[in-house]
């Protein structure tokens, strides 16, 4: 019997003995994935360490590589942003965030949001642009009043689009949107926008049929727009955008 008894505990000595080594091996090699800055890996592998013992001097060693983790996920989210990749810093912070809640990530998150709302309209302000650009003003010649009201609209929305944005905040599409707004020939066109010209423009084109002075104040409106509007959508066109939004 107490043979029997002996031979127990020796096992359980030497089971003890030989965790003991695993549970060093892991710790090494998970101390040489948190040199390599591979966090998740060196915490899943001091997890195993801990699967077969509770160490709480390992527990404060995934306690600080988290923090490490965090650091780096961070400065990810930054460059992610600085880079112009508005998805992806959104999509880490929400993994975070999944994960523990944080105040400054919070905050972080509702600003890169903000951003991405006013790429997304500086976008379509630039594609109605681009349209009047490349459909109303490549006849130099003659465009009807009725052609005059279409570009017109056009140019209403992409202005709404612009002037719906709060251009406060130090990222690259807020200066873009304050150098819009300060141009000289963004209030050319605002301010064309503005007027009611156009608004007659169906009756205008059919009184220009009809009567000789008519037609020539349709032509005069026609020539004001390629001659004075339009040069100033087609600078307003080639404004410099931010590069790292396209």
């Amino acid at each position: 019997m107490k043979k029997t008894v002996l031979v127990l505990l020796l096992c359980i000595i030497l089971s003890g003995c030989g965790n003991q080594k695993k549970i060093d091996e892991f710790i090494t090699v998970a101390d040489q994935y948190v040199v390599e800055s591979k966090y998740e890996t060196a915490i899943d592998t001091y997890e195993k360490a801990l699967e077969l013992k509770e160490d709480p001097s390992i527990r404060q060693k995934i306690s600080e590589v988290e923090e490490k983790q965090f650091l780096q996920q961070i400065d990810a989210i930054k460059k992610y942003r600085q880079n112009g990749e508005l998805e992806s810093s959104v999509a880490l912070i929400n993994k975070l965030l999944d994960k523990k809640e944080n105040p400054e990530l919070r905050t972080l998150l509702s600003e890169i949001e903000k951003e991405k709302i006013a790429v997304s309209k500086v976008k379509s302000y630039q594609e109605k642009i681009k349209d009047v650009v490349s459909y109303y003003l490549q006849d130099s010649n003659y465009i009807s009043p009725v052609k005059v009201n279409e570009a017109n609209g056009i140019l209403r929305e992409a202005i709404s689009n612009l002037e719906s944005l709060d251009s406060s905040g130090d990222a690259a599409i807020y200066s873009y949107i304050r150098e819009v707004k300060d141009n000289y020939d963004y209030g050319v066109v605002k301010r064309f926008t503005e007027s009611t010209m156009t608004d007659d423009a169906d009756v205008s084109e059919s009184l220009g049929f009809m009567f000789d002075e008519m037609a020539s104040i349709n032509e005069a409106t026609g020539e004001y727009f390629i001659l004075f509007v339009g040069e100033s959508v087609k600078a307003i066109n080639n404004l410099s955008y931010p590069s790292k939004y396209k």
